[in-house]
């Protein structure tokens, strides 16, 4: 299962994003970083399904550094520009 972990903390980085959720066995973890190497305030973490349903149960909310985490299962990316603009 893969996790969006959103409301990052800015100076987070991908190991310590791995040691918050370590009791859950989550595999690569990622800070999402913009084009300047600065931090968009969300990651991804994988993990095994069970271990996943139990992170979002227990953190989120939980509080890091003063912000709380908003953990939750990461959907696909829509592919393409899936976007229909009706303006006339």
């Amino acid at each position: 299962m893969r996790l969006y972990i959103g409301n990052l903390p800015y100076g987070l980085d991908d190991e310590r994003l791995g040691i918050i959720f370590a009791i859950y066995s989550p595999s690569r973890p990622r800070v999402i970083r913009d084009d300047a190497g600065n931090s968009k305030g969300f990651g991804f973490l994988d993990m095994p399904d069970e271990a996943g349903e139990a992170a979002i149960k227990e953190m989120d909310g939980f509080e890091v550094e003063g912000r709380q985490l908003r953990v939750a299962q990461a959907h696909d990316k829509p592919k393409g520009n899936q976007h229909v603009n009706f303006r006339s």
